[in-house]
């Protein structure tokens, strides 16, 4: 006899204890996978379909030259063509769901250009987190102490929590260093395989791929 969702607290009970089981089958199928130790990646081809989380910071390209701070100044850049053309990132999510973490900031927004990214990447915007930077920086117009984590995804990928807020307050460091907490916070709620995109450091977990890494 099928069992319909009473409404109330019954309705409640019942939806999460059908999210802890897809939750458990969520791992169970990611502690089946393949297992490799995380490192550097130099072909990205040939690590295609692994991940189930991928976390990129990308060198953004400003169009407007004149802008205080400018990227140009401290690391190269890469355009939007660039960034969308670079191969095999469109194929490293795994087959069942891949999250896609992707770093961008105000002005990149207002000229929908991780728009553009994200899409040629094969990957739709769902959500976001705002970094609250704590201390200003450098502006123009305004001097934006905020930057912004998008949370995209392909296939059927799910968030081991979905009550994570949208919000992360931590002091920024140097020139365009992201927060360890972002990190932290994409670990506790997506599992692995995971790889992180234009890396300048290694992190334990996680494959690398980039200039610096």
């Amino acid at each position: 006899m099928a069992i319909n969702a009473a409404p109330g607290v019954a309705g409640r009970e019942i939806a999460g204890a059908e999210k802890k089981v897809v939750v458990k089958e969520i791992k169970k199928k990611a502690e089946a996978g393949p297992k490799q130790m995380a490192g550097l990646v130099k072909d990205l081809s040939r690590v295609k379909g692994k991940y189930r989380c991928v976390y990129a910071d990308p060198p953004w390209q400003y169009n407007d030259k004149g802008c205080q701070g400018s990227a140009e100044g401290h690391y190269p850049t890469m355009s939007a063509e660039q960034l969308a053309d670079i191969p095999y990132v469109p194929d490293l999510g795994h087959e069942e769901g891949c999250f896609l973490w992707l770093w961008t900031t105000w002005p990149m927004i207002r000229e929908k250009t991780p728009h553009y990214v994200l899409d040629a990447w094969g990957f739709r915007w769902v959500g976001e987190i705002v970094w609250n930077k704590v201390k200003l920086p450098a502006g123009r117009w305004l001097r934006p102490i905020t930057e912004v984590l998008v949370l995209a995804v392909s296939g059927k990928a799910k968030l081991l929590n979905d009550a994570q807020a949208g919000y992360l307050e931590v002091a920024r460091g140097k020139h365009s260093e992201k927060p360890k907490e972002a990190r932290a916070l994409i670990e506790s709620i997506c599992i692995g395989p995971r790889i992180e995109l234009f890396a300048r450091e290694t992190a334990k977990g996680w494959d690398r791929w980039g200039l610096e890494a």
